[in-house]
């Protein structure tokens, strides 16, 4: 069995954290099938956000000009992969995001015949681009395609909208559609996006267990210079509106009035990322709040384990990769109550649920979470059902339905 997996994240030699979830997904199926990644590097800067942020648009130019280039030499933890990094054209994503999938085809369709098996089988992340990319090479080489949502796709959909109509249409004629809750399916059909019953199929990515794990506190802090006896709040992710950023920021504030001996770490870029940069001076916090910019996988570990507790305060989310990878490291989580989020954070036991954009409520969250003596065993060993193992017995039965073994 061939399958073709098609994905706008997987990491380069320009970004080792972009997708690696994904990444170790195909790295452990490729063990039992061929598998072929092609992922998508669309040729167009964010010319909306830079228009959004006038005060930044150097920086988010700069940001992803240096995440785009120097893509085609992956360096050796992917080499044994089989990897087409496709870079296309593309049109602003805010009008023409259900079309893109078209370029990335033009781009892609000289390899194509050479690419494609009898027994090959698309499996595209995201419902754009990839599920148009796939449904597109599915129709001209008749081979059957799935495509798994990730939440984002799903949740930013308008109903009525070109976009909408685009992936009830695309979602409709998947061989399998996947996702990794089952609230997203719900999100689909209070969208009034009807999949096939028997096509729906709850699957969770593979993670690295072995590499996101509990080190010990004190001499992580010493390495990373983190003074032992400070309450550390970390942050991972987008610069983005839907992380809530700013919220927890409001958030860390209030904290900051009761208790002296705290900081707050983020970490991540993105077009936000001034914005937040002058709200923190405006709040005189530069002193309590550290930005880290993007951090490669070793040192995410490093700082999950010397954090006192995780903060994602989204607006919206699916399943959030750093929510398990912060748990694998043993390090309790606080998160907004959204999407897939309240089926692996269980209050007391691992972390606590917030309302998603009160800052009263995370506030009331992180110290809760702050105060209390947690073990970190037992977080880590709360989501054992994510579990590399566990989680390769489902793939094999969603290929081999499509197949029809």
């Amino acid at each position: 069995m061939h399958i073709i997996w098609l994905t706008p994240e997987f990491p380069s030699n320009k970004d080792n954290t972009k997708g690696v979830y994904i990444f170790r997904t195909v790295a452990e199926l490729s063990k039992y099938y061929q598998i072929t990644i092609v992922s998508l590097y669309p040729a167009a800067p964010p010319i909306f956000e830079m228009l959004r942020y006038p005060k930044d648009w150097m920086r988010i130019y700069n940001d992803w000009k240096k995440n785009y280039t120097e893509i085609d030499n992956p360096n050796s933890q992917y080499s044994a992969l089989k990897i087409i990094y496709l870079r296309y054209f593309r049109l602003p994503r805010s009008y023409f995001h259900n079309i893109e999938g078209w370029f990335a085809y033009f781009q892609l369709k000289k390899q194509l015949p050479q690419l494609v098996k009898k027994d090959s089988i698309l499996h595209a992340n995201w419902i754009f681009p990839a599920g148009t990319l796939a449904s597109i090479i599915s129709k001209k080489f008749k081979i059957p395609f799935l495509i798994s949502l990730m939440g984002s796709d799903i949740n930013r959909l308008v109903e009525g909208t070109v976009f909408w109509k685009s992936a009830k249409k695309l979602l409709l004629n998947a061989n399998k559609v996947t996702a990794v809750t089952n609230e997203l399916f719900e999100a689909c059909t209070k969208k009034n996006i009807n999949i096939k019953p028997d096509n729906k199929i709850q699957i969770d990515n593979i993670y690295e267990s072995e590499i996101f794990k509990i080190f010990d506190k004190n001499e992580i802090r010493n390495e990373i210079s983190i003074n032992r006896s400070e309450k550390i709040i970390f942050f991972a992710g987008g610069l983005v509106p839907v992380k809530n950023v700013d919220v927890l920021i409001c958030a860390f504030e209030n904290i900051c009035k009761k208790l002296t001996h705290i900081k707050l770490i983020i970490a991540g870029s993105g077009s936000e990322e001034g914005l937040l940069k002058r709200l923190v001076q405006t709040k005189n916090l530069n002193d309590k709040i550290k930005f880290v910019g993007n951090l490669n996988t070793g040192n995410l570990v490093k700082y999950y384990n010397a954090a006192d507790v995780f903060c994602l305060p989204s607006k919206n989310e699916g399943l959030p990769n750093v929510i398990v990878e912060s748990f694998f490291c043993g390090t309790p989580v606080v998160a907004s109550r959204v999407g897939g989020i309240p089926t692996i954070v269980q209050n007391e036991l691992n972390g606590f649920l917030a309302e998603p954009n009160s800052v009263d409520d995370l506030t009331l969250k992180l110290e809760k979470s702050i105060l209390i003596n947690w073990n970190r065993e037992e977080i880590r060993n709360s989501i054992s059902h994510l579990m590399p193992e566990k989680v390769l017995i489902k793939y094999k039965i969603l290929y081999e339905s499509i197949i029809g073994i």
